[in-house]
């Protein structure tokens, strides 16, 4: 895709980004459109900004409903659409298809699109998928990622590329930031200069495809029956739909006690929805010491550990799988021990059981309804949306 350096605006990482470009596009009081479930920091900004979240189907697979997107414009004013159409968090899709009648039907009605493409980079593939912005003709597409997930987040280096919308965005850069520190942009700079970016990326995307696929083999084995998760196409987290009888924010907080955070459902949506689903984190990171050079000596450490791992013998990789396998399966045992223990809890204090026609052995994608519905994993049979697991063993 080609770029105009004089469109990207540097920013203090992609959350900043997000909110600069919500304010470029829309006003308090405005709707903004959103996935569903949705990145819970684009919930914060629109909270936070005084602005209405509208919540579109969105499909685990395909990603958001652009029909069901085109009804609502249709029938109310939307000011702007927030997507993630690469590696969705929480959902982890590729958008594969659509991308470009999402952006035809945007431009016909004059909405900016906000794109979240923070994990660009972290496809598990063969290359790189498009962004939306390369099917963009009228700069209303306000594109922004960072090197927070594909490098190091202690630099909180990103940027944007906002379209029309540039001079805005600079002006309110400069209301609320001024700037942004120049060292670790520096830093960052020499280190693409010397071609180390491609060679840490390949190792970074074979790391996470592998902790996301020991992390979704924990989940089959260890989790409750009826448990079925996403299948990511690229970055690091995964989507779990528990037994409807777990309450996802007592999971979390049984979870914590034993020193392990779960994301609850209820953030990824403003309706109070998925309060069976959980959000986890795939990448089991080493710790590194932080002394008072702070970001950049953790950067070099980074480095060394990359090069490192790089150089050993295959035995040497495969001790590092092992040792990833051994942590995600205790990780998993005690977040299942959790979840396993929520649904005896259910089931013992549960009304008898509703007759659900029907149900089972359909291969469907369920769609809420326009405006405020979401995507669930189908209750059977194959899906497009998400591997359907059986008991644990």
């Amino acid at each position: 895709m080609p770029v105009d350096p004089e469109e990207i605006v540097i920013t203090v990482g992609a959350t900043e980004a997000i909110n600069l470009r919500l304010q470029a596009v829309a006003k308090p009081g405005d709707t903004v459109a959103v996935e569903s479930p949705t990145y819970y920091a684009m919930l914060h900004a629109t909270e936070r900004l005084g602005m209405r979240a509208i919540e579109v189907p969105t499909h685990p697979a395909e990603g958001i409903d652009v029909d069901a997107l085109a009804r609502i414009v249709a029938r109310r004013k939307i000011a702007a659409c927030m997507v993630m159409p690469n590696f969705q968090n929480p959902l982890g899709f590729q958008m594969p298809e659509r991308k470009r009648a999402l952006v035809d039907l945007l431009s016909a009605h004059e909405i900016p699109v906000i794109e979240n493409d923070v994990y660009q980079e972290l496809y598990y593939g063969d290359a790189r998928p498009s962004p939306l912005k390369s099917f963009d003709t009228k700069g209303l597409v306000l594109h922004c990622a960072s090197f927070s997930k594909s490098l190091s987040a202690s630099y909180r280096i990103g940027w944007a590329m906002p379209g029309r919308f540039r001079a805005q965005v600079e002006k309110l850069k400069f209301l609320n930031t001024l700037t942004t520190p120049s060292v670790p942009q520096v830093a960052i700079a020499d280190y693409l200069r010397q071609d180390g970016y491609d060679r840490h990326l390949r190792c970074v995307r074979r790391l996470y495809r592998q902790q996301a696929r020991i992390m979704s083999a924990m989940v089959e084995r260890f989790f409750p029956p009826g448990t079925r998760t996403s299948t990511p196409q690229g970055g690091y987290v995964l989507w779990v739909e528990l037994p409807e009888s777990v309450d996802s924010m007592k999971l979390y907080r049984a979870a914590l006690e034993a020193g392990i955070t779960v994301g609850s459902g209820y953030m990824f949506s403003t309706r109070h929805a998925f309060g069976h689903f959980i959000w986890l984190n795939s990448v089991i990171r080493r710790r590194t010491r932080r002394g008072a050079r702070g970001a950049q000596r953790q950067f070099h450490i980074e480095r060394r550990t990359l090069n490192e791992r790089r150089n050993r013998s295959g035995a040497g990789r495969r001790a590092d799988a092992t040792v990833a396998r051994a942590a995600g399966d205790a990780r998993a045992r005690v977040v299942a021990r959790a979840a396993v223990e929520a649904v005896q809890s259910a089931d013992e204090h549960a009304a008898p059981p509703v007759d659900r026609a029907g149900r089972g052995g359909a291969s469907e994608v369920k769609l809420g309804e326009e405006g405020t519905g979401s995507a669930r994993l189908s209750d059977g049979g194959e899906t497009l949306c998400a591997a359907l697991f059986g008991p644990g063993a």
